[in-house]
């Protein structure tokens, strides 16, 4: 693809030569400089034509500005010949979507619709990591016990899924408040058969989320706040928590995941 895309660019362009994108299913990402824009649907028909497992190209267009981490993105390449066009939340009531794709992930299958939730290919070792880290912890006083996790942030599944399907002693709350996340969460429930006594799916705000669990009694020994942005901002509502009881035993305090963004 550099190759190719060097030969239609000006010398003065040469330097960063655009080549690199990121994959979901048939869908190449890309994130152009503006100095490249203008080549952008020659780019798109490039990596279409050395990419056969790639069916549609499409460019980001802005930064991620809404409470539902989602981006505004153009269609620059399709090969299904639908009309190339921008991506904006005009279309987020649309009943069906042009950018639906089926992923895989630690073993798991995720359906997701790359114009409306949150999907970051490049995060998979994280949630692999976190999946095995909670997993396979074992505390000396509840090593026959269950696993409770409050996945406030779950977006469509990539940590509770997997957590369900791969340890039968995990029980997971799992809550995104993203609507067409959640529709996608409950499918992915489906689609790789986690056992359904075993997840709970909830569409709410986060901390009301986390206080729900407290006022119903639910303990959780683990916590995941995958949100960078501004997960740090919910850490409030553990403010004042209390041990309790659960069958004779006292609940040890929960282990908080807080993903956020770090300094180059």
């Amino acid at each position: 693809v550099e190759q190719i895309v060097s030969k239609i660019l000006p010398p003065t362009l040469h330097k960063e030569i655009p080549s690199s994108f990121e994959v979901i299913g048939m869908i190449a990402h890309l994130n152009l400089r503006p100095e490249y824009l203008s080549f952008k649907y020659i780019i798109g028909r490039i990596i279409l034509d050395k990419n056969k497992s790639i069916h549609v190209v499409v460019n980001k267009t802005g930064t991620i500005s809404n409470q539902f981490r989602t981006f505004p993105m153009e269609i620059i390449a399709d090969e299904r010949n639908t009309n190339s066009n921008m991506i904006d939340k005009k279309q987020a009531s649309s009943p069906s979507s042009a950018l639906e794709v089926v992923v895989k992930e630690d073993g798991c299958k995720f359906k997701l619709d790359f114009e409306h939730v949150y999907w970051n290919s490049r995060l998979q070792f994280e949630h692999k990591r976190l999946v095995h880290l909670i997993g396979n912890k074992k505390n000396e006083d509840q090593q026959n016990s269950e696993i409770i996790v409050a996945d406030a942030c779950a977006g469509i599944g990539p940590f509770a899924v997997p957590l369900t399907t791969q340890y039968n002693n995990v029980k997971v709350y799992a809550n995104d408040l993203n609507p067409i996340s959640y529709k996608y969460l409950k499918i992915n429930v489906q689609l790789n058969k986690c056992n359904k006594r075993n997840i709970h799916t909830y569409n709410m705000d986060g901390r009301e989320f986390i206080r729900k669990l407290d006022n119903d009694g639910i303990r959780y020994d683990h916590v995941i706040m995958n949100l960078p942005a501004i997960a740090p901002e919910f850490l409030n509502v553990f403010r004042g928590w209390k041990q309790r009881e659960d069958n004779n035993l006292l609940c040890l305090r929960p282990m908080i995941h807080v993903h956020c963004f770090g300094s180059k």
